[in-house]
Order: C-alpha cells, then structure tokens, then sequence
C-alpha cells in the first residue's frame, strides 16, 4: 500500500484504497501494523 493512501490525524488512521484494491480484497479484514512515534 503507498503511503499517499495512510493519513493520521490523531489518533485516527484513515486507509483510502483504491478500487483496485477494494475489489481485490472485498470481504478480507484489513490488517494495520505500524510504529508509533512519539513526538
């Protein structure tokens, strides 16, 4: 997944996928692993 598709805004993660992807995955969960940083 690119990066341009992450946004944080808090503590709120939003994922945009693309239609690709929504149709490729349709129906899968959404594993998100990440680091935290602290600031």
């Amino acid at each position: 997944m690119d990066a341009k598709q992450i946004k944080v805004d808090g503590q709120t993660i939003t994922l945009t996928l693309t239609e690709e992807q929504v149709k490729a995955n349709g129906g899968k969960a959404v594993n998100l692993t990440f680091d935290a940083k602290n600031s």
